[in-house]
């Protein structure tokens, strides 16, 4: 008999329902894009997915070209931003997507069909493979089969993982996820039986995790709480150092995956280390913790609030089993320390904090060991029950918000967020505005121009074609109006931000809500390079005959140069009649220097 059928009935049928409703996901969210250009292969997953493609289609490491998203530049040479890890567990899928490419004719591209058709099989299978390995270590600590299966669904449909199983399925969370569950039931088996192969296995699986994303060796000091006792725990690494080989070994099993990804550096660069996240690093001294859990921008218990049973767990099984309580908050702060001190918090577009994924393991296990006292009583299993059922229905609509562009995976913020709520048809659509960049990390910035423009006088940058007095009108014959342009004279190479204030009335319902706010820049030769929009409305306000004030961060992801031309200006596409005032914009350059 398999060892996936030695679950419990009740466990086996939550995955199979789990795996059911990822499956339904993707037919439904992705396999009508599949013959897109790039498919689900996309956004961080091109990055993990790049070395399949360069070892096995382009039989080549050192000539990677530099595109400034996943493949950087050092010294002179292409470098993969990403490390190794999850491309070694997508590699089966990618070998199976051959061989039918192979059979069927299909381009060998590593883009084609079956390549796409197997990434999204591939992250259905490692969940599910982690959502076995938790559910063994849930059984290891006594839990009810009952308990275990609802754990498992509201895992998978109840929180932001059933977006990255089933939209952004090539990103590295799924797997991350699978690697940490399959480490932590291995080092509940070592510290239950101090086995030396179980050591061993242990310590292999962190060498994968490490090699997926290192910040999530984090998980190691998560260890002391899956043993009982302070005595436990020191008991096993007395044992360890009674047994130097078997350590020593041990250790070297740890580093065999991580040193492969050194090979790689060395492969790309000439270089063994190399830092690959150029112009990126962490805040220490000042990390966005509040953003980072609860703002309505992408806070992780906004977008996913079934985790917000993690703050009175943390209390109940402090009290319950303070060695355990203690440590494993100890460890969740750390968690959230790190993460949030991201330069990034957010980690660009993403549906809630998805880093979080990885460790979701160890978020339900706490859940579950911390509830599990209360859940004897019956009026608690039915109130806990109902609010579950809650966020899980809001996390599945807010998953075809997401997927439909009612919800933005960039800049949401209060208002936008409270007016997407119940909003599922198609006229609710590509509706959200308004833009809120985060600046270059660590980067030295200098105001270029900070101006509160008149709008009835002269001004060097400035140009308007209709105004009343200090308001500038838009109306059916008005489309474009309101125009400021910028030369860069001086000796630069920085990237360009724009920080614009401004209040807007609409004379009709909803005027101003498909009128743009336009960044163009254009090189000395008069080429233009970059241009952008956004809706000048955050959300469809609702009402007329009031001022309301916008507030927009807007940087160029392209550097300007010396003599090149950047522009801001107002565009009323829908010809509503709306008008604008008290005009802010200020320009920072972010620089090196």
């Amino acid at each position: 008999m398999s060892r996936f059928h030695q679950l419990k009935s009740l466990p086996a049928l939550a995955i199979t329902i789990s795996l059911v409703g990822i499956l339904i996901a993707q037919v439904v969210f992705i396999y009508p894009e599949l013959d897109a250009a790039d498919g689900v292969i996309n956004g961080d997953g091109r990055g993990y997915y790049d070395y399949l493609t360069s070892v096995f289609i382009d039989h080549d490491l050192q000539a990677q070209p530099v595109n400034d998203r996943f493949i950087l530049e050092y010294k002179d040479k292409g470098v993969n931003k990403y490390f190794y890890g999850t491309g070694l567990l997508m590699l089966p899928f990618f070998l199976l997507a051959m061989l039918i490419a192979l059979i069927a004719g299909a381009p060998m591209d590593a883009l084609s069909w079956p390549f796409q058709w197997s990434m999204t099989l591939s992250a259905a299978v490692y969940w599910m493979i982690g959502l076995v390995f938790l559910s063994k270590l849930l059984k290891s600590f006594q839990v009810k089969d009952s308990l275990i299966a609802v754990a498992l669904l509201v895992l998978t449909v109840g929180s932001n993982a059933l977006y990255y199983t089933s939209v952004d399925c090539t990103a590295s969370h799924v797997y991350s996820f699978a690697a940490i569950a399959g480490f932590l039931w291995m080092a509940k088996q070592w510290l239950d039986s101090n086995k030396a192969h179980h050591f061993f296995l242990t310590l292999l699986v962190l060498g994968l995790i490490v090699s997926i994303r290192p910040v999530n060796g984090l998980v190691l000091f998560f260890l002391p709480g899956l043993a009982k006792d302070a005595q436990s725990v020191s008991s096993r690494l007395i044992g360890l150092f009674r047994h130097p080989l078997r350590l020593l070994v041990g250790l070297l099993i740890a580093l065999m995956l991580p040193a492969v990804q050194l090979l790689f550096y060395k492969l790309q660069t000439g270089d063994w280390i190399v830092w690959s996240y150029a112009n990126e690093g962490f805040y220490f001294s000042d990390p966005a913790w509040w953003k980072f859990l609860f703002s309505f921008e992408r806070g992780w218990m906004v977008y996913s609030p079934v985790f917000l049973l993690l703050l009175p767990a943390f209390a109940l099984l402090i009290k319950a089993s303070p060695w355990r309580g203690i440590g494993w908050t100890t460890w969740f702060i750390l968690v959230v320390y790190i993460l949030s001190a991201w330069w990034s918090w957010h980690y660009g577009g993403s549906f809630g904090s998805r880093p979080m994924i990885d460790f979701y393991v160890c978020f339900m296990l706490i859940i579950v060991l911390g509830w599990r006292p209360l859940l004897e009583k019956l009026v608690v299993r039915r109130v806990l029950l109902m609010v579950i059922m809650l966020f899980t229905l809001l996390n599945v609509s807010q998953v075809y918000q997401v997927q439909a562009g009612i919800i933005t995976p960039w800049h949401m913020n209060l208002g936008k967020y409270f007016w997407t709520i119940g909003k599922l048809d198609e006229s609710d659509e590509e509706r959200l505005g308004g833009r809120n960049d985060t600046p270059p990390f660590h980067q030295h910035s200098e105001v270029w121009y900070d101006e509160q423009p008149v709008v009835s006088s002269d001004d060097p940058h400035w140009s308007f074609i209709r105004t009343d007095g200090d308001v500038l009108v838009f109306d059916q014959e008005i489309e474009f109006n309101g125009s400021f342009t910028y030369t860069i004279r001086r000796e630069a190479s920085v990237y360009l931000g724009f920080e614009l204030e401004l209040e807007r009335l609409e004379h009709e319902l909803n005027a101003a809500s498909e009128a743009y706010v336009v960044i163009e820049a254009v090189d000395p030769d008069g080429e233009r390079y970059h241009y952008d929009a956004f809706f000048i409305n955050d959300y469809p306000v609702g009402n007329t005959e009031t001022w309301k004030a916008w507030r927009y961060r807007y940087v160029i992801p392209q550097k300007v140069e010396t003599g090149d031309e950047v522009a801001l200006y107002f565009w009323n596409k829908g010809a509503g009649q709306f008008e604008l005032r008290d005009l802010h914009l200020k320009l920072r350059a972010y620089s090196n220097e």
